[in-house]
């Protein structure tokens, strides 16, 4: 295409749509669509009216999200969350496998194998045994956690400090 025709015909026609496409006003925007309410169905007797509830907006913006689903779902049919055991609370101390521990800084942690085969990074003060246990030291042997008996009334009765060693000593054949 020769650029003269450019220049004695395409470029004046662009010109002139652009400088009559200035002045005009644009339509206004359309109105936002409302959404009709919806009217809650009522159960039937005898269904279980909380399932498939879903929370409020609310709800759902400050929820934890690292909290298990399983621990909202028991908190809001009424249970209590304090009641609820965490995954290290299944088994006996002596099951746990400490991999790793990290000792410098402030918060010493350490990451503990669990029986289900799962590892887990804990650190002082987190709950682990089925006997109430929390852990009140990490070094760079392995860690120690305090054990707590307690009557039927819920009183502690006896306390046991039991270690979990990062390297279990290992007989030596013979």
């Amino acid at each position: 295409m020769p650029s003269g025709l450019f220049k004695k015909i395409l470029f004046p026609a662009a010109v002139v749509l652009l400088l009559t496409s200035c002045g005009q006003e644009s339509a206004p925007p359309p109105p936002p669509v409302r959404k009709a309410a919806v009217k809650p169905v009522e159960a039937a007797p005898g269904v279980d009216k909380t399932a498939g509830v879903q929370p409020t907006a609310a709800a759902v913006k400050l929820r934890n999200p690292f909290l298990s689903y399983i621990i909202v779902r028991r908190e809001t049919e009424g249970v209590d969350i304090k009641a609820v055991k965490g995954p290290l609370q299944c088994c006996d101390i002596s099951v746990f496998r400490i991999q790793a521990v990290k000792t410098g800084g402030a918060k010493p942690k350490a990451v503990v194998l669990a029986p289900d085969g799962k590892r887990y990074m804990v650190g002082i003060g987190d709950a682990i045994g089925m006997m109430d246990g929390k852990i009140i030291k990490i070094d760079e042997n392995g860690m120690m956690v305090k054990e707590f008996t307690k009557d039927p009334d819920g009183k502690v009765i006896l306390t046991n400090d039991v270690a979990i060693k990062l390297h279990p000593d290992v007989s030596k054949p013979k």
